[in-house]
């Protein structure tokens, strides 16, 4: 789970409205 998002995060050409919902993502993390 954690790896995909960051290969996610990391990658060039993730959409910015990618970037947010893992933002979002990060953010609800307990």
């Amino acid at each position: 789970m954690i790896r995909h998002i960051l290969l996610i995060k990391f990658r060039p050409s993730a959409e910015p409205s990618d970037i947010e919902k893992l933002k979002n993502l990060f953010a609800s993390m307990p």
